[in-house]
Order: structure tokens, then C-alpha cells, then sequence
């Protein structure tokens, strides 16, 4: 497997992984958090990672990745904020 090809593998599974554990809330979140993304970065993400003939979903994953799975610690911090944030709202 190209070693290109084994990077968009293991990012498009942490992903997967990630977005499973939200509902339909926090997915909604997300989307926001995307529309305020400059279109520039999201080029520049995707010039970073060299994925031109991927499909649209792919691209998307890179954005979700940047954002989201940049590493465990972040992913951690992001959880633990949104967690808190939805049980002020139902308490």
C-alpha cells in the first residue's frame, strides 16, 4: 500500500472512530465549526496531506482530522468541554 494511501487509512479510522462517539447535537456542532473554517486552510490541508484526486468525503475527513483527531490530547480536551457544556444544558 502506498504509504500516502496508508495515512488517509489510519486518519479516515481515528475519524470514524471520533465521530461515533457524538449524537446528532454534537455532529450538528461540528458542521458549525467547519462553516467557520476558512477555505484557505482547508486548501492548504489538503495541499499539506497531497490528496488532489480524492473524493469529496475524503477532503472532508482531512478537514474533520485538522480539527478534531490532531492527536489525543486535544481530542481529550474537546470531549471533556463538549460533555460538560451538554450536561449544563440538560441539568
Amino acid at each position: 500500500m502506498h504509504k500516502i494511501d496508508m495515512k488517509l487509512e489510519k486518519f479516515n479510522r481515528k475519524c470514524a472512530l471520533f465521530l461515533s462517539n457524538f449524537n446528532n447535537k454534537h455532529i450538528l456542532f461540528i458542521k458549525k465549526r467547519i462553516l467557520s473554517i476558512s477555505i484557505d486552510q482547508i486548501i492548504d490541508d489538503i495541499k499539506i496531506i497531497q490528496i488532489y484526486s480524492f473524493k469529496i468525503y475524503q477532503n472532508l475527513m482531512i478537514v474533520f482530522y485538522h480539527f478534531f483527531a490532531i492527536d489525543d490530547l486535544f481530542h481529550n480536551i474537546f470531549v471533556n468541554k463538549l460533555t460538560k457544556t451538554e450536561a449544563r444544558k440538560e441539568g
